[in-house]
């Protein structure tokens, strides 16, 4: 489970070191639990064992077991610490359970103990076995050494090891504690591991101050305690000093005393002797000890005097002795520093506690000092003092953490938050952003490195997208170069009338259609739809054209060219394109229409003045299943009858609320104009396509063809011109010379150079108001026989401007009066047949149509 990040795994080491030696140092390195002893030292160890391996868990251990044996040597808390007052009983075992706990947590977290219980189950084992196996050699290990080094430790471990309750008591404690601290640090650590993508760089900071915090802490709690304990412990050293010091001097004083009424003769021997016996024995009492201090004074080795009665009698080395396991030691006396001394005596078992004091022996003629303090009085303030110091620390390290923190989301965190933020709307495409952070040296270089890079993506792809757009131009050249496009496209046949128009919704589509003639009596037509768009339906649109084309032109039966047609689009078709064809053959002579549908939407025909549904299909879409058949379906037209094809850009075209235009509307669209030629219906569908998006995205190429029967071709015509008042006439002269040719009555000639006329000045005074120069305008215009019809568009490409939503003014007193846009547009309205706008792009387009 050890972290690729080195750097962490080197801090958590430290840390788990350095608070196992804290741990030591202040005396909560383990706690009595009833009968048993809960060796807090051993959760750092474990845990390092667990989070950084065996090598790691050994050298924690090792680390710790040092400060241990150190603590226990200098200032044990009490007979029990005493046990690992050597290396072998500290720093060798710790470092070895460290390594074998590190060993059997790499193999329990091979069962990945957070996907599997099995795993949890492992972890749990391996704590076990850890906590039985220190245990055991701890126990073994304290034994020996109480035989070999004769250690000042009372032991009879060897003898309780079978059934011994305080043994198990304390296997079971060390197992609850590693197995708490093993489940906690793992759920940690998987927890960290697995929100590694989600930590953001204030998180990571304070993290890692955090650590740093509790290191210092810890490294300050453990300085204070050791300070505070030293202290302490020189103050209970002067303090028995001068208590013996001053038993010292009573005792000389009073010597003195009776000595100097000896030697006057004022006091017989035996009452010298009773009088220096009772100013002895209370010479040991009232002594500011605290309340379980001890004080003795003997003579020639008996307690004569003593704060605890008990003594009083015994012999001196015995009553010290008690303490010492090798009893009494000459050495003691007047030594430089107290010695430790059990005040409860030596009889001690396996675990017991026995309270620790400082003792000092002094020896003046036949007289034996000694004084005791027990430890839980010479430290009893130490507790209070580290409480306070702690605290003033750990608010201290609370301030500088916030202050930190605070410092580094108003300095860096903010400026990253602002630059990510910037980021953000840059990778979400909007490229015209830039970073501004300039609050350092750092962060200004950072931003200029990020406009600059953003800069030359945006060039990059500017220069991408022109290569791009003049790719799709010349696609859709080359698209636009294979459809029929010049209308009419047989000027010489006048048994039919035929239109059609392709909208692409990218700038090359997937729809297409065509028109040939087969003979003097046959002309094809044919729409299509290929699945997708851009550029992929494209080239699949090209190749079904030319497939199907090449077909009816080499004589095959209409069902048998769309067979062999749809057998070679199948062929190497990995993309799984498809495309949906609507083909008919019609014999203009005798008006027999020959058709083959494969899939696509059913036309409409008018016949004899009412629209019906061509509904009959005659096969599967071309292009999928190589062995599909398609047979052949006819009808009969009569003159007048119109036939419209579209594709589904049509009937799914969707509003700005997403709704379908619908075949309903398809179909009551062409009854309400069912007086239009092929070229007025096609421009009144495109027209009312565009008024029912209301600005929506079209969503799907639109084509449509229409074919009238019996009908002449439209005749057209166009001009482009510069918008000013003095082309008016050229554009005149141009519909004239048509209307003139057609026999058209004087009266609707003056009509429509009137509307003409008024739409022209129209444009050329307000359109191009905004610009300097003028623009252009364009006159277009259509012919259709029987009945005999022209209609008239003016293009211009400047202020959008519907001149039909304006209402009709007031009728002024005199036509000099009118204003162009108020009255002429009711004029033009007065004058036509039918009047419309479309605004188609970024052109304005207003149309009229006058019939005779």
């Amino acid at each position: 489970m050890a972290d690729d990040d080195q750097m962490v795994r080197k801090t958590v080491i430290a840390i788990l070191a350095l608070l196992s030696a804290a741990m030591v140092a202040t005396q909560t390195n383990y706690f009595v639990v009833g009968d048993a002893h809960l060796i807090a030292v051993l959760a750092p160890i474990t845990a390092c064992a667990l989070l950084a391996g065996p090598k790691a868990g050994a050298l924690v251990g090792a680390i710790a077991g040092a400060a241990e044996w150190l603590h226990a040597t200098l200032l044990p808390l009490d007979a029990y610490e005493q046990y690992f007052a050597t290396p072998v009983n500290s720093v060798l075992l710790f470092a070895v359970i460290g390594l074998v706990m590190g060993l059997m947590y790499a193999v329990a977290c091979n069962r990945e103990y957070d996907k599997n219980w099995k795993g949890v189950l492992a972890l749990v084992v391996a704590c076990a076995i850890g906590s039985a196996l220190f245990t055991l050699l701890f126990s073994i290990s304290a034994n020996i050494i109480n035989a070999l080094v004769n250690i000042e430790i009372p032991s009879n471990i060897m003898s309780d090891l079978a059934g011994n309750k305080e043994l198990v008591s304390q296997v079971v404690a060390n197992f609850g504690l590693m197995a708490l601290l093993v489940m906690a640090f793992a759920t940690l650590w998987y927890k960290r591991e697995s929100s590694a993508e989600e930590r953001t760089l204030s998180r990571r900071f304070q993290g890692w101050l955090f650590a740093v915090m509790c290191a210092a802490y810890l490294l300050c709690a453990a300085g204070t305690y050791t300070v505070v304990s030293i202290v302490c412990r020189n103050g209970a050293e002067s303090q028995m000093q001068s208590q013996i010091n001053y038993l010292s001097g009573q005792l000389k004083e009073r010597d003195d005393l009776i000595g100097g009424l000896q030697r006057r003769g004022d006091l017989s021997e035996q009452k010298a002797n009773d009088l220096h016996a009772s100013s002895v024995s209370g010479v040991a009492l009232g002594l500011p000890l605290g309340e379980r201090g001890v004080s003795a004074v003997a003579e020639d080795d008996v307690v004569v005097s003593s704060s605890d009665a008990s003594m009083i009698g015994k012999g001196f080395t015995d009553v010290v002795g008690a303490g010492f396991l090798r009893g009494f030691d000459q050495s003691l006396y007047d030594a430089n520093r107290s010695s430790t001394w059990y005040m409860s005596g030596s009889e001690l078992g396996y675990l017991r506690v026995s309270e620790l004091s400082y003792l000092r022996v002094s020896r003046q003629g036949s007289y034996q000092i000694m004084v005791a303090l027990p430890q839980a009085e010479v430290y009893q303030w130490r507790p209070v003092i580290v409480l306070v110091v702690s605290g003033v620390f750990l608010a201290l390290f609370a301030a500088v953490y916030a202050q930190a923190s605070l410092l580094l989301k108003n300095v860096v965190v903010r400026d990253i938050d602002q630059t990510n933020e910037v980021l953000g709307r840059i990778t979400e495409g909007e490229l015209d952003q830039s970073v501004k952070v300039r609050d350092t040296v750092e962060f200004a270089r950072l931003s200029d490195g990020i406009n600059a890079t953003v800069g030359t993506l945006r060039d990059a792809i500017a220069t991408e997208a022109a290569r791009n757009d003049r790719d799709l131009a010349t696609a859709k050249a080359i698209q636009e170069s294979a459809l029929p496009r010049s209308f009419p496209p047989f000027p010489e046949v006048d048994a039919f009338d035929i239109y059609a128009s392709m909208n692409a919704a990218r700038e090359v589509g997937g729809d297409f259609y065509d028109f040939f003639l087969l003979d003097d009596d046959r002309v094809c037509l044919l729409i299509a739809d290929v699945s997708g768009k851009g550029i992929p339906a494209s080239l699949f649109m090209m190749a079904a054209k030319t497939e199907i084309a090449s077909n009816i032109r080499a004589g095959m039966a209409l069902g048998i060219a769309m067979q062999t047609a749809n057998w070679h689009l199948c062929q190497g078709n990995d993309a799984g394109m498809f495309v949906t064809v609507w083909t008919a053959i019609l014999d203009y002579k005798t008006g027999k229409l020959t058709y083959v549908n494969a899939g696509h939407n059913p036309p409409l025909l008018r016949h004899k003045g009412s629209w019906e549904w061509l509904k009959a299909r005659s096969g599967l879409f071309l292009g999928t299943f190589e062995t599909a058949k398609y047979h052949e379906e006819t009808v009969t037209l009569v003159k007048g009858d119109e036939l419209f094809l579209y594709t589904d850009g049509v009937n799914e075209a969707f509003s700005a609320t997403e709704e379908q235009y619908g075949d309903d509307r398809v179909e009551a669209f062409l009854a309400d104009h069912a007086d239009l030629h092929p070229h007025a219906l096609v421009d009144a569908m495109r027209a009312e396509l565009r008024t029912w998006a209301k600005g929506a995205e079209q969503s799907d190429d639109i084509t449509m063809l229409s074919i009238e029967y019996g009908a002449q071709p439209e005749a057209t015509g166009s001009i482009s011109l510069d918008a000013t008042t003095d082309n008016a006439d050229a554009a005149i002269d141009l519909v004239r010379r048509e209307l003139t040719s057609r026999y058209c009555p004087i009266t609707v000639q003056h009509k429509v150079d009137i509307a003409l006329e008024e739409l022209f000045v129209n444009v050329c005074k307000h359109a191009y108001a905004e610009q300097d120069g003028p623009g252009k305008v364009q006159v277009d215009y259509v012919f259709n026989a029987n009945p005999n019809s022209i209609t008239v568009s003016v293009t211009d490409w400047g202020t959008p401007f519907d001149p039909l939503d304006q209402s009709d003014p007031t009728a002024p007193e005199s036509i000099g009066s009118a204003k162009i846009g108020g009255l002429g547009i009711l004029m033009v309205k007065k004058s036509t047949d039918d009047l419309s706008y479309l605004r188609d792009g970024d052109a304005n387009v207003v149309a009229f149509r006058c019939s005779w």
